[in-house]
């Protein structure tokens, strides 16, 4: 787990959404229907729901999630969202989930490579439909 020390030298923080793009995120979760897939010849129903998403350098992940209590792994949208928050730009990440953030340092098995890239495509396309509903309640 980071120390106090750790964070303040790395500059970790939260960035949440401002409260109303996230009132609105809830909003359009309560009304959206999302898919069932199927992979590997299990059925899965999709989920989407707000949690706390953590981003770090090679190596901290396992130290950020626990720190953080995370729900996903993420670090695609981490510059885009600390540049909005730099600007004052009110910004929401919409993040399909194909990896868990691994605990104690070891992935399982739908957390690690090939969890990765056979949910992948899945996940991509999940977040993109529910990103086109939320779109009608900004």
């Amino acid at each position: 787990k980071m120390t106090a020390k750790e964070m303040a030298y790395w500059k970790v923080e939260p960035l949440r959404p401002p409260a109303s793009l996230l009132a609105l995120a809830q909003k359009a979760i309560a009304t959206y229907k999302p898919p069932t897939e199927t992979v590997a010849g299990e059925t899965y129903q999709t989920r989407v729901r707000t949690g706390i998403v953590v981003t770090s350098d090679e190596g901290r992940q396992a130290d950020a999630a626990e720190t953080f209590h995370a729900d996903l792994g993420e670090m695609e949208s981490a510059a885009f969202a600390r540049s909005c928050d730099i600007l004052g730009v009110p910004c929401i990440v919409v993040r399909g989930g194909s990896n868990k953030p691994p605990v104690n340092g070891k992935d399982d098995e739908q957390s690690g490579y090939e969890g990765y890239r056979h949910l992948s495509p899945i996940a991509a396309r999940d977040a993109a439909l529910f990103g086109v509903h939320l779109i009608k309640y900004l």
